[in-house]
């Protein structure tokens, strides 16, 4: 009995051990504040940022109470293209799996590009969000965020954000508007989940708060 609770314990760490070596995006969605001042404003007026849907490398996460959309991270570079559109078609390849994305003709877009680099003189890591033009193919590769929203009801803000070099990417906060419709974009995912490998989180309790890893497609 004592073996195989060694053996257990082993596994178990090991296990563990590959959950916390995979690396994240990760970034959370925030009220867009209104004209009036957001401090004064009763707590239910303000947007409600869970149960938007996101999808990143094949996965897909919808936001959480807090906000936040994490990912398990499929890429090397820090340049990230996201986009807002509120339809797409899936382009299928061998054994029905999404090779890219088209945005389906007439619907609005956006598209930005973010980009990690370093400041020398300062000796500072900073994102660079900029604001770019939606490909007039409407293509999008696999490896682009996508939010599934009106360009109209997000928004992303340009410019500098100061950051670090870590290999968890926590990417600035999005920003969402109080008339989006999040009840109709989540039946239109609905009709294309089968499509996505869904993002489930293994929470792990420690001695004063809980701590969690993706479990990664």
């Amino acid at each position: 009995m004592n073996q195989i609770r060694i053996m257990f314990a082993s596994f178990l760490m090991g296990w563990l051990g590959v959950l916390s070596a995979s690396s994240t995006i990760t970034f959370f969605f925030r009220p867009y504040p209104l004209v009036n001042d957001v401090a004064t404003m009763p707590s239910q007026q303000l947007t409600d940022v869970s149960g938007i849907f996101v999808t990143y490398a094949g996965q897909l996460d919808a936001s959480r109470v807090t906000g936040q959309v994490k990912f398990v991270r499929k890429q090397t570079d820090p340049i990230i293209s996201l986009v807002v559109a509120n339809k797409v078609t899936p382009i299928l390849g061998p054994r029905n799996t999404v090779i890219h994305w088209e945005i389906e003709r007439g619907s609005p877009a956006d598209l930005y590009q973010i980009q990690r680099s370093y400041d020398e003189a300062s000796k500072i890591y900073y994102w660079n969000i900029t604001k770019g033009v939606v490909p007039s193919q409407g293509i999008l590769p696999i490896q682009t965020i996508l939010i599934f929203a009106h360009p109209n009801d997000i928004y992303v803000p340009e410019g500098i954000t100061v950051t670090d070099d870590n290999v968890n990417f926590a990417l600035p906060d999005i920003y969402v508007k109080h008339s989006i419709d999040k009840m109709a974009y989540a039946l239109y995912v609905l009709g294309i989940k089968n499509f996505f490998s869904p993002i489930n989180l293994e929470f792990k309790r420690n001695d004063s708060n809980y701590s969690s890893h993706i479990l990664g497609p």
